[in-house]
């Protein structure tokens, strides 16, 4: 329901699948957790991975992607890597076999980009060509019909493309002339061309609208986001939970938006993304924001109910939870007063605390002091209005309390 931080290890790129995810650290390792029955993870047995653990040995990941029960990565030599689920093809390796280890995908060494949708995958080279493979349900791979594709193959003979992103079954890419394009399924209205619900498969990428001004692009299952150079945001497609964020929930597939449509009149924004039924996205003052379905508090804003308008995110990192030592409460702790605009009074009961330590929204530490007896006053004249934690330690006991600066 809130927002914590994974560990404390510095991350340079993460990807979420439906049960698994899979992040890169800045020293180039790859780690995976969730979700591993279909070897998704690899390195583990088949059973849910808790925290995140170590894919192999290698520290030259520089790419990572996952669909929905596979997972697909490039090194900084080029070459690309592929393991997990594979009915569909999604692999790239030519056969049907689910994969416990990461593959290479064919000799080349020019990959650049690789992302997957649910059971199929698109990449650019460095050339900038596009190709695709996996799953070609209404079309998505844009090779011109429906048969899946076991190996990376091109699309087109265009060499300017330079984003990709792929939901269930539908693709979206920008060009590096900055117009976007589109195909697969057009049901929900998810490819943006304005077609009616009753429209037949798209088979091959088909430009949305003539705007030349496109620079982002995040696919949800049946919805977008994306962002122009001018830093708007737009989206379309299904709106049966308020994914697209324009303030409403229609559950009504005839009202789902067919179209690019812009999201408030904010110009800031920098960068974007999507779950199957929910949108994210970030501005340039690094502030997060979401919307749609929050059934399970996946919206991180501490609640659990659908938000149809892009709602502000405190992303308070709670990393005093997600240590390995066991976390006990201090009998009685009792801070206030809170809100303070500068002296903040914390006394315990029954138990002699060791150390209090103030940590800020990111996690890092701003002040740590002892304490002297079971009473200590902390002042917080000089610091910026805001949220902070407050950690209340002693022994292996830990209490940590949410303090409002005002």
């Amino acid at each position: 329901m809130y927002s914590v931080q994974v560990g404390t290890s510095t991350w340079s790129k993460f990807t979420v699948g439906d049960y698994h995810v899979l992040g890169i650290k800045t020293d180039g390792t790859l780690w995976g957790w969730g979700r591993n029955a279909e070897n998704q993870l690899t390195g583990a047995a088949l059973t849910n991975v808790t925290v995140p653990t170590q894919i192999g040995t290698d520290n030259t990941w520089v790419q990572v992607t996952t669909g929905r029960w596979s997972s697909t990565a490039i090194k900084s030599d080029g070459t690309m890597w592929a393991w997990g689920y594979n009915d569909n093809g999604q692999i790239g390796d030519g056969t049907l076999i689910t994969k416990t280890t990461p593959v290479q995908i064919g000799t080349t060494n020019d990959w650049a980009k690789v992302y997957s949708g649910y059971y199929h995958t698109l990449a650019i080279k460095t050339n900038g060509t596009l190709w695709s493979w996996g799953s070609n349900l209404g079309g998505c791979l844009g090779s011109g019909g429906t048969d899946d594709i076991l190996l990376p193959t091109q699309v087109g003979s265009a060499t300017n493309w330079v984003e990709i992103s792929a939901g269930n079954t539908h693709s979206v890419a920008i060009k590096s002339d900055g117009t976007m394009w589109s195909c697969g399924p057009a049901s929900w209205g998810q490819l943006g061309l304005g077609l009616p619900i009753t429209s037949s498969n798209v088979l091959v990428f088909t430009q949305i609208g003539t705007d030349t001004h496109w620079q982002k692009i995040a696919v949800g299952l049946g919805h977008n986001l994306a962002i122009k150079t001018d830093g708007t945001m737009w989206s379309w497609g299904v709106n049966n939970t308020g994914q697209i964020g324009n303030g409403t929930i229609d559950t009504t597939v005839s009202n789902f938006v067919l179209s690019p449509y812009q999201i408030g009149t904010s110009s800031d924004w920098r960068a974007v993304g999507t779950g199957s039924h929910n949108s994210f996205a970030l501005k340039t003052d690094n502030q997060l924001w979401s919307w749609g379905s929050d059934g399970l508090g996946m919206l991180g804003d501490r609640a659990t109910i659908t938000q149809p308008s892009p709602t502000s995110i405190d992303c308070i990192a709670l990393e005093v939870f997600l240590s390995n030592e066991e976390v006990a409460p201090i009998a009685s702790v009792k801070v206030y007063p809170n809100p303070t605009s500068s002296l903040l009074n914390i006394a315990t009961n029954n138990l002699q605390p060791e150390e209090v330590t103030l940590y800020d929204i990111q996690g890092r530490v701003i002040l740590s002091e002892k304490m002297n007896g079971t009473e200590h006053q902390l002042n917080i004249s000089h610091l910026e209005k805001g949220t902070y934690l407050l950690k209340v330690s002693s022994g292996d006991k830990v209490e940590t309390i949410k303090v409002l600066k005002n």
